[in-house]
């Protein structure tokens, strides 16, 4: 939408709609990038003995090359995505628009050394 066209008194509610919509969208990426490591983690291949963090790893290879990103940056969101799975709430606040990244992962950072009955409430 051209946004030049957008009249004045709509451009705030314009602003808060496509805000959201980043959230939604991040939500789905992140939701996305967590399948591909859970898939990863239950298929090792035939004759090998991977551990989870090798397997893991080559998750985010697997993104880093579909996405060009640095490893360190495919690492990062890998991990970010995985972590999220394990708050349902957070994750579920950011599939509706109303917690954005970085929320979230201010969300997953605090909640990394608690107990699940803890980062539940």
């Amino acid at each position: 939408m051209n946004q030049s066209a957008v009249p004045d008194a709509e451009l705030l509610t314009s602003l808060s709609a496509e805000y959201r919509e980043l959230c939604r969208q991040q939500a789905r990426v992140w939701a996305v990038m967590a399948e591909i490591a859970r898939r990863y983690q239950r298929v090792p291949l035939p004759g090998t003995k991977w551990t989870p963090e090798q397997l893991f790893d080559l998750a985010a290879d697997e993104i880093r090359a579909e996405l060009r990103m640095t490893r360190h940056q495919a690492l990062t969101e890998l991990t970010l995505a995985t972590q999220l799975t394990e708050l349902p709430r957070v994750a579920a606040a950011m599939a509706d628009g109303w917690l954005d990244r970085r929320r979230a992962e201010v969300l997953i950072d605090a909640c990394a050394d608690l107990s699940r009955e803890q980062a539940d409430q």
